[in-house]
């Protein structure tokens, strides 16, 4: 059995990712935009250097036609699709330049990643192609924040750069 200590902590928790989600939800229910919020499980988390795979339920945001803001543990993340015929070297460079801690890997294969720091465009690009992956995915993890302002203008940023190179 956990200490209470633990469970408060663990409540407590939990309960500030939730409340940071309704605030996006309020937001974006004010701005008008067109969104579907959920809460799932099967997601991952990197913890000292291992996926994790999550059982627990986690608040994600799907953005009409842009992509998906979910709340974790370890901070917020945008995950954006991509049809691998889409990309270029070119393409994959401007969004290593823009962001280079974002994290590329397979849709079919949540857990093939395609970039690790330190890679160059052409090696990733080179890696998409020979991959049996038809869509990739474009994730990017922030800390978490208060401001649901901040959230949706990252979030905006990072599809208008992702979506640009379509």
């Amino acid at each position: 059995m956990k200490s209470k200590k633990t469970l408060l902590l663990i409540h407590d928790f939990f309960n500030t990712i939730y409340q940071k989600a309704d605030k996006l939800e309020n937001l974006l229910k004010n701005e008008n935009v067109s969104y579907t919020r959920g809460n799932y499980t099967h997601h991952y988390i990197n913890i000292d250097g291992k996926e994790s795979l999550q059982n627990y339920f986690i608040p994600v945001f799907t953005i009409e036609n842009k992509g998906d803001i979910g709340f974790n543990l370890d901070g917020i993340f945008f995950e954006i699709m991509q049809k691998k015929d889409n990309l270029s070297t070119h393409q994959i460079g401007t969004i290593l330049n823009r962001f280079p801690n974002v994290e590329i890997y397979g849709y079919d294969d949540c857990l093939k990643y395609f970039y690790k720091t330190g890679d160059s465009a052409k090696n990733i690009f080179y890696n998409i192609c020979t991959s049996h992956e038809t869509i990739i995915q474009f994730n990017l993890m922030l800390p978490l924040t208060d401001s649901a302002k901040d959230i949706l203008q990252e979030f905006n940023l990072f599809v208008s750069v992702i979506k640009e190179i379509s």
